[in-house]
């Protein structure tokens, strides 16, 4: 890599510095100033929704800052390769990044080879350890034999008879869920017992 070449992207590595700096400073002034920006001196009287989007903004800000902050440190440590003089070449297999990739990012310290093998390593950790536990999908029980069992579409069955947000408990057709009938003749059962104790 020519050293003219070089200048070019330390430039362009320079000024992206300078402006994620300006960035950076502007979302650590943000963050400092979160209680300003609801205007109240205390959360007490405030709306719960009032608040869940205050901490929505803040989380905003939070992640934008860390993302800015990544980046920075990228380009710090391209920035001190070039000065130590191993500008150029992937960290993990010491061979030469291509000037496309170079071009593009400039602060890129791998090739795409150990790039993509990065990635595809980190996909697999950045999974929920719930994930190990819910396979089947979504946890059901599955027999090989495909004998009948309790499955998820049968917990929604029995808890569809308590009522949805689509039906009210009161409307439903009782032909449809056999053990809201039921329920509905011990009552009415229990009630004529308790007419005629009353008549006694």
């Amino acid at each position: 890599m020519d050293s003219l070449y070089l200048t070019k992207l330390k430039e362009r590595l320079l000024c992206r510095k300078n402006v994620l700096g300006l960035l950076l400073d502007d979302k650590n002034r943000e963050i400092e100033n979160l209680k300003e920006r609801s205007g109240e001196l205390s959360s007490y009287d405030n709306h719960p929704g009032d608040l869940a989007s205050d901490t929505l903004f803040q989380s905003i800000d939070i992640g934008l800052k860390e993302n800015i902050e990544d980046e920075y440190n990228k380009i710090l440590t391209a920035l001190a390769k070039m000065d130590s003089g191993e500008y150029g070449y992937c960290a993990i297999c010491h061979k030469p990044i291509d000037l496309d990739r170079l071009e593009a990012m400039p602060e890129a310290v791998h090739c795409l080879a150990c790039k993509k093998i990065l990635e595809s390593q980190q996909g697999k950790s950045a999974r929920p350890i719930e994930e190990k536990v819910l396979f089947p999908p979504f946890g059901y029980i599955t027999n090989e034999k495909e004998n009948p069992v309790y499955d998820g579409e049968d917990t929604w069955q029995d808890i569809q008879i308590h009522g949805t947000s689509d039906t009210s408990f009161s409307y439903v057709n009782p032909e449809e869920y056999p053990r809201r009938q039921e329920y509905r003749e011990e009552e009415e059962q229990k009630k004529e017992i308790k007419e005629d104790d009353e008549k006694i």
